[in-house]
């Protein structure tokens, strides 16, 4: 009996607009998260307002409390996913989502530090288990053809937050008195999203029940995983699968010192060159929605890249070296300079990273193995800020905390060659393109069909000859399990 991962949807017309409406969601749970990093300066002006609070130290708790649920959580989601369903799912945890942005909204109102971090836990619970469940539709829709440029977009979309914060938000904040416009803004945000959340498992569930209508299948009645079968799963996936994980995470550890240090950390190199702080914001603004342009435009391009020609292992490994120039450009240039650097890296590693899980592991073991990438990544997170609060706070500047992170994407480097000699011992299989794969499933289906138009043809054949004389007999074909049956109707002269 087919079940849900097995409905083939990627012919589809609808595919684009639910990948439209699943961009929708992620850039309103995007914006929300990285509000408090864009205006990190507005943030910690408005904590010194408490008496006895290391300003610093709260900051980083937001993120912290953020990314702490989400070590174990994604991990286990595909098991509660299973459960419920990949689309009650999705509803739920914006549900979910909204509640914490809603909480945060109101810390503000009343503030109140604690509950401004209890939001920022509850937001988490589902700020990255959702992403999954999202990505998981979305493969649906997408599988064996557009998996890249699909990943590509979905990326560009999450960069489109960037632009939003870095140009709207930050407006915001200069014309208010406080942070609350922003953050208010994203709950809003949060609420159009959870509507459209609604309409897209309503769309996904309409196209499922079709296609199992048009091929003949019933409702999905799949046995749901355990969590011991998901724990089974993990022993299955191979070396380079762990290497990946191992990469991915130091990689996004230091990403993480460049989306939350970034702002403060231009703010102060541009006050040596701009007295105004208007006119500081304004230049920092530009340069952020800038490197997010690049990661828009270049993202998906890159995408359509690697389904028509491959060559994910030699763009991870260039991703990397270009994070390892943005990491020391920090220390030395200009901010324009390795915040260029930055838009083009993530562009290549998330066009990259995603297609090749998708390739690494059996199909049956995917969601296990998309759920572990996203708690190690999580893990890296929430540690990440806490690196950045220490050496921060004892250096009173960027550069220890620079060259710390500097040192983790050598380490990072390090694995990619492992990880590339892996490859290489399997004949470079991560390197090749889609397009002949696909060729080679249209050329079976339609060999396929010619092989039932065959079995057809000798059935008639067969019973012509069989056919009696003394007997008036008809014939009709059906489909059997096994092939082409035919039932005789017998009537005598």
């Amino acid at each position: 009996m087919a079940n849900a991962s097995k409905v083939k949807l990627s012919g589809s017309r609808l595919r684009f607009l639910i990948l439209l409406l699943s961009c929708a969601v992620l850039v309103a749970i995007n914006y929300c998260n990285d509000v408090p990093s864009i205006i990190k300066n507005d943030f910690l002006e408005y904590f010194h307002s408490y008496e006895n609070v290391d300003a610093e130290y709260v900051f980083n708790m937001l993120y912290t409390t953020y990314s702490v649920p989400n070590i174990v959580i994604p991990f286990f989601g595909g098991v509660v996913c299973d459960k419920i369903g990949a689309r009650m799912m999705t509803v739920v945890l914006c549900f979910l989502i909204l509640i914490g942005q809603m909480l945060f909204s109101l810390s503000l109102f009343v503030q109140d530090i604690r509950i401004m971090i209890a939001a920022r836990f509850v937001y988490g619970l589902g700020g990255e288990t959702i992403k999954n469940t999202v990505t998981s539709l979305i493969m649906r829709w997408f599988a064996g053809r557009e998996v890249a440029l699909s990943q590509g977009i979905k990326t560009s979309s999450s960069r489109l937050t960037y632009i939003l914060n870095a140009l709207v938000t930050s407006a915001l904040v200069v014309k208010g008195s406080d942070v609350s416009r922003a953050i208010n803004l994203g709950t809003a945000l949060m609420t159009g999203a959870f509507l459209i959340a609604i309409l897209l498992c309503i769309l996904d569930r309409r196209a499922e029940s079709s296609w199992r209508k048009k091929h003949h299948l019933p409702e999905e009645t799949e046995q749901r995983s355990t969590v011991s079968e998901i724990c089974k799963n993990t022993t299955k996936l191979n070396r380079m699968y762990w290497n990946l994980v191992a990469l991915s995470t130091l990689v996004y550890m230091s990403w993480q010192v460049v989306t939350t240090c970034s702002s403060s950390y231009m703010a102060e190199r541009m006050k040596r060159e701009v007295t105004e702080p208007q006119r500081v914001r304004e230049r920092v603004g530009f340069i952020l929605a800038l490197q997010s342009g690049i990661n828009m435009i270049a993202t998906p391009l890159l995408g359509w890249f690697i389904d028509k020609h491959g060559r994910r292992v030699l763009l991870l490994g260039l991703a990397l070296i270009l994070l390892l120039l943005c990491m020391f450009s920090l220390m030395l240039f200009h901010p324009l300079v390795p915040m260029v650097l930055f838009g083009i890296c993530t562009s290549v590693f998330s066009a990259a990273l995603w297609p090749t899980v998708f390739l690494l592991v059996d199909e049956r073991y995917f969601s296990t193995a998309y759920g572990v990438l996203t708690s190690a990544n999580n893990v890296g997170l929430s540690v990440a800020p806490m690196i950045i609060s220490r050496f921060r706070t004892r250096e009173g500047d960027y550069g220890q905390v620079f060259l710390v992170f500097t040192v983790f994407v050598i380490i990072a480097f390090l694995i990619f060659l492992d990880f590339r000699r892996a490859d290489s011992r399997h004949k470079n299989s991560l390197d090749g393109g889609n397009q002949k794969k696909i060729k080679k499933e249209l050329e079976d289906e339609a060999t396929t069909e010619g092989n039932h138009q065959e079995e057809i043809k000798h059935a008639h054949v067969e019973l012509s000859i069989r056919k009696s004389p003394t007997v008036e007999e008809s014939y009709e074909f059906v489909e059997a399990p096994n092939g082409i049956s035919p039932v005789t109707i017998s009537k005598e002269n």
